[in-house]
């Protein structure tokens, strides 16, 4: 295999490229600033996702404490905990606690996303009297 120097390279050279110089530079510099440019801006939108999740999470778990408040309250006849996993499985959660106290309901939801379990808790009801003992 035969190499050909470019017309303008020294003598026993095959390019005129200098590799002292600078010349390239701001190439490398603007490759770096467009790779930065969308790390961060994936950075970004991995917690705007993060955000977006806890709040849907949040929402699942205040409507099946609610619905399982419905219950307690008597205005259905289906059970608490069983009303909280209905409407947690309809909203694409899974109800991972339900525990009731009186007319108050505090259940605990989690929602998948992106492969991560994200958890929320709620309480409804009428609130719980805590009475201090004289």
């Amino acid at each position: 295999m035969k190499f050909i120097a470019w017309p303008d390279a020294p003598a026993g050279r095959l390019s005129s490229f200098d590799w002292r110089s600078d010349a390239g530079g701001g190439g490398v510099l603007a490759l770096t600033i467009v790779f930065a440019a969308v790390m961060i801006t994936g950075a970004i939108v991995v917690a705007s996702l993060a955000v977006v999740a806890g709040a849907r999470s949040a929402a699942v778990a205040d409507s099946a404490a609610l619905a399982a408040a419905t219950a307690v309250a008597g205005y259905s006849d289906a059970d608490p905990c069983g009303a909280a996993a209905e409407v947690a499985a309809a909203n694409g959660a899974r109800l991972t606690a339900c525990e009731v106290h009186g007319t108050a309901v505090t259940v605990g939801c989690e929602i998948r996303m992106g492969g991560i379990w994200v958890p929320a808790a709620s309480r409804a009801g009428q609130p719980v009297e805590e009475r201090d003992e004289p």
